[in-house]
């Protein structure tokens, strides 16, 4: 009644239309897109594919974890060779071994 008396309450009108016969009542779970105007987005179609179940998420947080270990890995590498060209063991082992 004080919502009404300070004028914040709002009508609202709804519409509804009478059931159809052979058209059913509830709406399905999942309603995808029939037109192609209406495309999946990236983000979406990532949820669908990657994180809807537990277990794939799982999977692809194990999978990605391995795949930057051995990008990360690979880099630092690289980036330590350059930078050491000359000072390491592969470098200058020819000037200590053995000539037969």
């Amino acid at each position: 009644m004080i919502v009404a008396a300070l004028g914040l309450e709002t009508s609202r009108v709804r519409f509804t239309l009478p059931p159809q016969e052979g058209v059913p009542s509830v709406r399905p779970a999942l309603q995808l897109p029939s037109s192609p105007a209406a495309k999946m987005t990236l983000a979406n179609t990532f949820y669908h594919l990657v994180t809807k179940r537990t277990s794939t998420w799982a999977f692809s947080i194990v999978v990605g974890a391995l795949l930057f270990e051995r990008v990360f890995d690979a880099t630092a590498d690289s980036f330590f060779e350059a930078q050491n060209k000359g000072k390491l063991w592969k470098d200058i082992k020819h000037q200590y071994e053995d000539k037969d």
